[in-house]
């Protein structure tokens, strides 16, 4: 099922895939920046304006599971392509927009969809050409979300300045066409019978829910998913408010950027090794986690401990997007993951649409963005507790769909079919990985 080459025009794929990052990881991570333009243009209330970025992050996740049903069918081509067709004509529509309700369908709806089908197979891809350098060409794509989160805020504040909200969207039209060009080079390298893409698209199995520990998950990817979301959105408005310019807010998204590339690398490099087990892991997403809760308001009482709680938050966005997909695989057995990827999906995706405009209605309503922050570094810590909780159990599941395979008088087909069930078990850790940092959400 995979190149003998290991590689070969994988890194081009790779290449394209990282590019793919960097634009949808991009324009979600500038869902703050947009959040302060359009409440400044139409004059509408936080909340109001809010559910335009969490709609596109949330279909940017929940995109996972119809990307997976183009893929499997048409291939992972088909599905970048249309996907970036699709955000394309999602940001020309907003061009034409007058109203602020119309924009949760253009910006949010459709361009969040289209990059939700790019997003996905642009991970799963790389199963196809790497299998023992997989984790490293995974790796190298998902630091472009990290890449787009230094580069897309900035330049759509100063492009905003220069041209109007409605130049940046006609821009992004152009920069979402790019992603065609990355789908092009993504070859279909191995083709699934009907069986076992019937086998693969079974993504939604309620009988997962016996699991304790797969709820767990679900939870714990829902209140970060919300937590993280609060603060991309709301830290450069809450930065403004203690009296910082308008650049050092938009910098310190840049820092973030930064540091969860560094902490990427930092985690990649421990996570194969004894040195990080996962119990480990958990504590230390919990500490970070709770140095972000109860310390926040003295990093804003001046410049430099803005930047500190930056670095913090970058440090445990990177952290926690790299370990959540190896703890989880340790936790759950590749079956549950495979036969969950729907439900997975779903609960990152509630949680992305919901926090941000609760957290701006709590804002609109004077609470202030304290009490935003302090429920923001909450659902974050308890995220991580709850992870902590079900460490210390494990989950062996045998899917539905595996009874009618045993059923197969040909020992061969059994095999191919689990043998096809494992790749799309990895596929969707590494995507489950990049939906939580977007993608994104990545996401």
């Amino acid at each position: 099922m995979y190149d003998s080459k290991e590689g070969g025009w994988g890194w081009m794929v790779t290449a394209a895939s990282f590019l793919i990052h960097v634009i949808v990881g991009g324009i979600g991570y500038s869902c703050g920046v947009w959040q302060m333009i359009f409440t400044g243009y139409f004059g509408k209330t936080r909340y109001e304006t809010a559910w335009i970025g969490s709609t596109l992050l949330a279909l940017t996740a929940i995109g996972g599971i119809p990307s997976t049903l183009i893929s499997y069918r048409f291939g992972y081509r088909a599905s970048v392509i249309s996907g970036s067709l699709l955000a394309s004509s999602g940001f020309a529509m907003s061009y034409f927009c007058t109203e602020l309700h119309e924009l949760y369908l253009s910006i949010g709806v459709v361009a969040g969809l289209g990059l939700g089908l790019v997003l996905t197979p642009s991970v799963m891809v790389l199963e196809n050409y790497f299998y023992r350098k997989r984790h490293l060409a995974s790796s190298l794509a998902a630091t472009g979300t990290s890449v787009g989160l230094v580069l897309f805020p900035t330049a759509i504040y100063y492009l905003e300045d220069i041209y109007a909200w409605k130049g940046v969207t006609l821009i992004l039209v152009a920069v979402c066409a790019n992603m065609i060009v990355c789908g092009a080079v993504m070859r279909q390298t191995v083709h699934y019978s009907g069986r076992q893409r019937r086998d693969l698209l079974k993504i939604f199995e309620p009988s997962l829910f016996k699991s304790v520990v797969f709820q767990g998950l679900l939870w714990s990817n829902f209140l970060w998913s919300a937590g993280a979301a609060v603060v991309f959105f709301h830290l450069p408005e809450y930065a403004r408010s203690t009296g910082v310019t308008q650049d050092d807010a938009l910098m310190l998204l840049g820092v973030i950027g930064v540091s969860n590339f560094l902490s990427r690398a930092v985690f990649q490099l421990f996570s194969h090794s004894a040195k990080l087990d996962t119990m480990s892991n958990v504590l230390c997403s919990a500490g970070l986690a709770v140095i972000l809760t109860g310390l926040f308001p003295e990093f804003f009482k001046h410049k430099a401990g803005e930047i500190g709680y930056a670095i913090m938050f970058g440090l445990h966005c990177g952290f926690w997007s790299t370990f959540v997909a190896s703890v989880t695989g340790e936790l759950l057995s590749e079956e549950l993951i495979a036969y969950g990827r729907g439900f997975i999906s779903l609960s990152i995706g509630l949680g992305l649409v919901l926090g941000p405009p609760l957290a701006g209605l709590l804002i609109d309503e004077d609470f202030g963005f304290e009490v935003v922050f302090y429920g923001a570094g909450a659902c974050m810590l308890l995220s991580s507790l709850i992870m902590l909780a079900v460490s210390i159990k494990k989950c062996h599941y045998r899917p539905v769909a595996d009874v009618s395979t045993t059923n197969s008088s040909s020992s061969l087909g059994t095999r191919s079919v689990a043998s096809a069930g494992a790749t799309t078990a990895t596929a969707a850790t590494a995507e489950d990985n990049v939906l939580v940092t977007s993608v994104m959400t990545s996401v």
